[in-house]
């Protein structure tokens, strides 16, 4: 038997079934616990806990407002940086807007919801990439199923060739134990084939001559020739590896709802919360406030979605 290894090269969007067409998405990736998102969040949690303490029953406003601003500098400094990137480009962001709503709660005197906001706001951020890593591990577990080589007949001789080198019609041998490499359909012999990982059954099925087999599928017991009927982009499970990465990478309507109406929502609120700071004291001689107390406001705590958070901007009357 003779061995001719064909490389593929690296695409990520790629629907062919093989490592070597996953790019990173089999990179090692560290323990969940280990994640410096999840330690982030986790020391801001316990700053934000004695912050809590130190303001509320030790009546240590200053230590709790130190506190309070190291948990806006440990979870926030990724926020803010996005925040100031994007208004250098004259892009108005939900970063833009969490980090003017923090900045705005410490100037009025309430640092815990500046904190929190920024806090909770990231933990957003954090789940959101953790459902996206999952997407992606889904992905690599596919991947993993089908063989990246195939034994092929070719000229009277077995040749063991990249699984994206073999062309339809050719014949693949497949010994017991063997996962099947490509789609196609028995031409000789017959073997229990363990096809749950496609199908879902939990008994292998019988194959035995016409009958169609899958790639990623375990050949259980017995020898089979398989002339092949789909190449490897367009195998049964390399459909469904693209499925998933559309579904990853796809926004779902609300989503691109959400987003499009960022686009001119953050821009209004920010003016509209200027208009507010500035016109009443010209209008009606109110004097803007840093305290808490005199007549309140309006004032807007943005979220992670573009729905706002009522939060109310001091106002005293002279």
């Amino acid at each position: 038997m003779t061995k001719n290894h064909e490389h593929c090269t690296e695409d990520l969007d790629s629907s062919a079934t093989c490592s070597c067409c996953g790019g990173d998405i089999f990179q090692e990736k560290p323990p969940l616990w280990k994640h410096k998102p999840l330690l982030i969040i986790c020391t801001s949690a316990v700053i934000f806990a004695v912050a809590l303490v130190l303001e509320k029953f030790l009546n240590q406003g200053i230590l709790a407002e130190v506190a309070f601003l190291a948990v806006v500098a440990v979870a926030g400094y990724e926020i803010i940086m996005g925040a100031f990137k994007g208004l250098l480009k004259f892009r108005f962001n939900m970063n833009l807007l969490i980090t003017i709503a923090a900045v705005g709660a410490f100037l009025i005197g309430h640092g815990e919801e500046g904190a929190a906001v920024i806090l909770l706001f990231y933990v957003a951020e954090f789940l959101e990439d953790y459902a996206s890593e999952r997407a992606r591990n889904s992905i690599a577990a596919l991947l993993k199923l089908a063989p990246e080589t195939a034994h092929v007949i070719r000229k009277g001789q077995e040749l063991e060739v990249h699984a994206h080198s073999v062309q339809l019609d050719e014949t693949v041998v497949i010994r017991p134990g063997d996962k099947i490499p490509l789609d196609g359909v028995v031409i000789k012999g017959s073997s229990a084939v363990d096809q749950s990982p496609i199908t879902g059954e939990s008994m292998p099925v019988t194959k035995k001559s016409d009958d169609e087999v899958f790639a990623g599928t375990l050949n259980a017991e017995g020898y089979l020739e398989v002339r092949v009927t789909r190449k490897s982009d367009e195998t049964i499970i390399s459909r469904i590896i693209e499925l998933v990465r559309e579904s990853k990478n796809k926004k779902s309507k609300t989503e691109s709802f959400i987003d499009g109406f960022a686009t001119y929502y953050t821009p209004s609120v920010i003016s509209l919360a200027i208009v507010v700071a500035i016109i009443p004291p010209f209008l009606w001689g109110l004097r803007l406030m840093t305290g808490s107390t005199g007549l309140w406001f309006f004032w807007w705590y943005p979220v992670h979605v573009p729905w706002p958070y009522p939060l109310q901007f001091p106002w005293y009357q002279e």
